[in-house]
């Protein structure tokens, strides 16, 4: 185990890229294929302490229908789940024999797949084990009891036994059930799946999966777009640690500031504290150095700049001349009269935007990222920006003033237009940019109170040895006057020019 850290720790790079090349290998062989998925997109994260995580969303062919207003539908849904991912564990009560080895540090192929091999993974690398720095926190009280809903009960009780005061934030310990079930459970506005279990802190996994990973797994069917939402806001693509404001680390860094070289003290210090506020690991510097990318996904992304024509971002490339870069709406609104009637959204999402070929028949349609989302509710100031752009994707036009036209006819404004539209206009084709008077799905809000828990800071090998010596306190050097030290002067350091860096120490 130390050779094995010491190796991780001297040579990240390969670590960073076993990782990535691991994973989209099982992904392509093993998900693809098991799951027949059509679609996907996930996303690389890293722990505080290095550890890499892959976070993603996989559409399937042939899935039941996610109804969850339909109790038949329900059970459907339940059932099929339940045969590729459950929480059984095939010895609840097993305990580690003497002399047995880890069971991932052994080759895979000259091991038989038994129960034994199974339960020996599921039980080192599945059991949830709560703490407080991790998942157990305070839920916040709403007094409103109507919120205790069917299926949640159970796991409440199981969860105060364990410990009355917190909850754990991923919902363990859980009631143990014989057969998977779609229940919704407290402070959630939709339904969950919960597969059959044995094991209170069993998380889910499907035993080919856990069989072929070899490392802890988590796996859960979305039951509906809003359960997709919450888990893409909370968990895919979640931020890192929050960092201050630039004007907030500025004054923080101001008072230190050496009057000798202002300008350089105030520089050196501002980078060194931005760089204070995140941690980085090893893994994470030499994933991005490695040029992987961070996400991947079966589908490119557009932006659609739904701002009025006028206002839109311009852009401009340099190479020896300035030229200014026609966005993608100019270049629609300019095109060629081959295309008269060709509407934006088929642009966007079906032509490629800088030939105007259109895109393959197996090609994946492109999925359009809209900004501004302007609210589309009547009685907003939005509204009106919100029904321009609505006609904006699915009329063909040569400028924004055509889109008061609708059916010969010619409205005051564009909400006017837009109505009329929708009274008359039934085949258009769906933008995905929402509907009048509906609200936009958001994630929900975390349920447990924020808790920030700080990491015990490693203090270097120098630091313990200092500290060994007899009344010699720590000293720490100015970093503004680094370079301009007595010793840094004095040091004769012809013999290093023109050669590569190292540290040198007199």
């Amino acid at each position: 185990m130390a050779l094995s850290r010491r190796l991780l720790r001297q040579n990240p790079h390969i670590a960073a890229f076993h990782f990535y090349r691991r994973y989209t290998l099982f992904r392509d062989i093993v998900l693809s294929k098991k799951f027949s998925i059509t679609d996907y997109w996930d996303r690389y994260e890293w722990q505080g302490r290095g550890s890499p995580h892959n976070h993603g969303l996989y559409w399937m062919d042939n899935c039941p229908g996610a109804d969850m207003e339909d109790e038949a539908a329900r059970d459907v849904f339940a059932r099929t789940w339940g045969f590729h991912v459950t929480a059984i564990n095939p010895e609840p009560s097993r305990t580690m024999p003497q002399g047995e080895g880890n069971p991932l540090s052994v080759d895979p192929l000259s091991i038989e797949m038994t129960f034994l091999r199974l339960s020996q993974i599921v039980n080192r690398c599945q059991r949830h084990k709560c703490n407080t720095t991790y998942c157990l926190r305070v839920r916040k009280r709403t007094g409103d009891l109507a919120r205790d809903m069917e299926g949640a009960a159970a796991d409440i009780e199981a969860a105060n036994v364990a410990n009355p005061e917190r909850e754990c934030r991923f919902d363990f310990p859980r009631a143990l059930r014989e057969l998977a079930a779609v229940i919704r459970k407290e402070g959630r506005s939709y339904y969950v799946f919960e597969a059959a279990r044995n094991d209170s802190l069993m998380n889910n996994f499907n035993p080919a999966i856990i069989l072929g990973w070899l490392a802890n797994i988590d796996i859960s069917p979305c039951t509906s777009l809003q359960a997709v939402i919450t888990y893409a806001a909370k968990y895919c693509s979640k931020s890192e640690k929050k960092t201050e404001s630039f004007a907030r680390l500025a004054d923080q860094v101001l008072p230190h500031t050496s009057h000798v070289q202002p300008l350089l003290s105030f520089s050196s210090r501002l980078m060194n504290k931005l760089i204070a506020e995140r941690d980085y690991s090893a893994q994470e510097i030499s994933h991005l150095l490695l040029n992987i990318p961070l996400q991947e996904g079966t589908r490119m992304v557009v932006t659609v700049d739904c701002r009025p024509l006028e206002r839109q971002a311009r852009s401009y490339r340099v190479d020896g001349d300035v030229n200014e870069a026609i966005g993608s709406y100019r270049k629609y609104l300019e095109r060629k009269d081959q295309h008269e009637d060709i509407t934006y959204l088929e642009y966007l999402q079906s032509y490629n935007l800088n030939t105007w070929r259109r895109l393959a028949a197996h090609a994946k349609k492109r999925v359009l990222s809209y900004f501004p989302r302007y609210k589309s509710m009547e009685a907003s100031s939005q509204f009106n920006d919100f029904c321009r752009v609505k006609l904006m994707m699915v009329h063909p036009h040569r400028s924004p003033e055509e889109l008061l036209v609708v059916g010969g006819q010619r409205f005051d404004s564009f909400t006017a237009a837009y109505m009329h539209c929708r009274q008359h206009h039934d085949t258009h084709a769906d933008d995905h940019y929402g509907e009048p008077d509906t609200d936009e799905l958001t994630a929900e809000e975390d349920e447990f109170e924020l808790e920030i828990h700080e990491e015990p800071i490693a203090e270097e090998d120098w630091h313990e040895l200092a500290r060994m010596l007899p009344d010699r306190p720590l000293e720490e050097e100015d970093i503004d006057i680094l370079g301009r030290r007595d010793i840094d002067i004095n040091y004769d350091w012809t013999p290093r020019v023109g050669r590569p860096w190292r540290l040198a120490i007199p």
